[in-house]
């Protein structure tokens, strides 16, 4: 649960920002990490998936997963 919701494909910044003022956690000191954790997920992930040695079909199901996150937590599969 995270923000009140338990659906992922709804979940947004907002959500944590939420989360982390519940928590008396500056939001501050929790975005820097939510954008580098993205940065890093959004750069390495695409290239990673499409080098694993796994069926072509198997592969589609990431990308179709990170296509239905919300903008905040996107990842465009590598083509």
């Amino acid at each position: 649960n995270l923000g009140k919701t338990k659906e992922w494909y709804t979940v947004t910044m907002a959500h944590f920002q939420s989360w982390a003022d519940k928590s008396g956690i500056p939001w501050r000191a929790i975005k820097p990490r939510l954008d580098d954790t993205m940065s890093k997920a959004r750069e390495l992930w695409p290239g990673a998936l499409k080098a694993l040695p796994m069926d072509e079909a198997h592969k589609e199901g990431p990308g179709a997963h990170w296509a239905r996150l919300q903008d905040d937590f996107t990842i465009k599969a590598a083509k």
